[in-house]
């Protein structure tokens, strides 16, 4: 039987942005933050998969908001993981308010990697056995492609600092987020918020990389739709980006 995790959070001054309320990196990391608190509780967390020179890297992620928390508010962040298909690993997780309101619910993709050779690798047997999952999905959970587009209308360089490097040696999943946001005229980002965000991570990058990143606007029915690429000094695509708003 597969296992559900639930952990309580409150959110602090230093997770919000302008508005006071959790920013889109503060709910992407609270994602983050459940799956690895359940590998930990199971005994196959960061520190005992680095022995073995493997991890879990996200592939993709489709994330939505119904609402944004507030300072100081109290909420809870449920996972559960769908099941495993090769290399692949399906999660889900749906984020409540102290009133049992779905506000925030996702699903995420990844890929089981060998560290050393920087590739993904099919997913042992004893991994299986800890999230109890006894086989193999006969069908995938489909996560949209963000392909690149044409022509963008914004483009900002970045160098790759040491803070945005995490524990598998290449840059955290959230700065990605934070590339391509960044990007976008301040105005946009005052005056809307995201309600969906989609992310595809093709390739990573490392230490001391140039990065650019690229946007676009698309004005929907009722909405806003902006569209992100980031991608290296060498042209290579590194990420790309589906914002709501």
């Amino acid at each position: 039987m597969l296992k559900k995790f639930e952990k309580e959070y409150e959110i602090n001054y230093h997770d919000v942005a302008w508005n006071l309320k959790a920013s889109i990196s503060t709910i992407v990391n609270f994602l983050c933050d459940i799956g690895f608190r359940q590998s930990e509780s199971l005994g196959a967390g960061i520190k005992a998969m680095m022995k073995d020179n493997q991890s879990w890297v996200f592939y993709k992620y489709d994330i939505e908001i119904h609402r944004y928390p507030d300072i100081e508010e109290k909420i809870k962040v449920i996972t559960e993981p769908i099941g495993f298909r090769k290399f692949y690993a399906y999660r889900k997780y749906i984020v409540l308010d102290v009133d049992g309101n779905v506000i925030i619910e996702g699903k995420s993709i990844f890929f089981f990697v060998d560290l050393e050779k920087r590739r993904a690798i099919r997913i042992p047997d004893q991994q299986y056995k800890l999230y109890g999952v006894e086989d193999d999905l006969n069908y995938s959970i489909d996560i949209d492609d963000v392909k690149p587009i044409k022509e963008y209308d914004f483009t900002k360089t970045f160098r790759v600092r040491y803070g945005d490097i995490d524990s598998n040696l290449h840059v955290n999943n959230v700065k990605y987020i934070e590339w391509a946001v960044e990007s976008l005229p301040i105005g946009l980002i005052k005056d809307n918020s995201i309600k969906r965000i989609i992310v595809n991570f093709l390739k990573e990058t490392t230490f001391g990389h140039e990065i650019t990143s690229s946007s676009s606007i698309n004005n929907l029915q009722g909405s806003i739709e902006s569209v992100h690429k980031i991608e290296d000094e060498d042209g290579k695509v590194l990420a790309t980006v589906r914002c709501v708003w």
